[in-house]
């Protein structure tokens, strides 16, 4: 964890201007890149938050930051993306209802309307699990805010291709399954993150 290959030192080291991305598959090295990057921007003076999709991991990513850069530890605050969000929204008076067994039910009333026996999505053997990831990691995911971006998006990356009139079944789904959301005073996961980008904008 504390030594770097010349590769990921250059990626440690590399000056962006704007978002960037590493990719790798598991067991490459993308966290001990984190874990450096954030202790050369905090050594600079820089404050960081460095955030993870899994809840069990911010304290083991602290814990071992804070023995190879002691002295950069309270520049560096590790969360759950999701937690960090919520406790961001609250400290700005938003205050999401996130209700996990809900949420999937209103999902699911949609699927049962929207997939019905002749469905061109149930016609093409398109999961419901399938169609979920597609709302949370392209429609969601991407921040997309209306169907005309949907239908325009490519989508690398997903496996399946989704010629027009797919894509307009989809959009519906993911409308009704808001339409749901909104009804009960939901918000999922995906909600809260795109809710608090958009207070972090209105503050900036």
């Amino acid at each position: 964890m504390v030594y770097l290959d010349p590769g990921q030192q250059s990626l440690v080291e590399r000056v962006h201007h704007g978002p960037a991305r590493i990719r790798g598959a598991a067991g490459t090295g993308k966290t001990v890149v984190a874990l450096h990057r954030a202790r050369r921007l905090a050594r600079a003076g820089r404050r960081v938050l460095f955030t993870t999709y899994v809840r069990s991991l911010p304290e083991i990513y602290q814990e071992v930051f804070a023995r190879f850069a002691p002295e950069q530890r309270s520049l560096v605050e590790f969360a759950n993306v999701h937690r960090w969000a919520l406790r961001f929204l609250h400290r700005n008076g938003v205050h999401p209802r996130l209700d996990l067994a809900a949420v999937d039910k209103a999902l699911r009333e949609a699927c049962d309307r929207t997939l019905t026996a002749d469905s061109p999505l149930v016609q093409a053997g398109l999961s419901r699990a399938y169609l979920r990831q597609e709302i949370d990691w392209v429609i969601k995911g991407r921040g997309l805010a209306d169907r005309d971006a949907y239908l325009a998006l490519p989508r690398t990356g997903r496996g399946t291709p989704l010629p027009r009139d797919l894509r307009e079944q989809v959009w519906d789904l993911y409308e009704r399954y808001q339409a749901g959301l909104a009804e009960r005073d939901l918000a999922d996961f995906n909600d809260i993150l795109l809710t608090a980008g958009r207070v972090a904008r209105d503050l900036d």
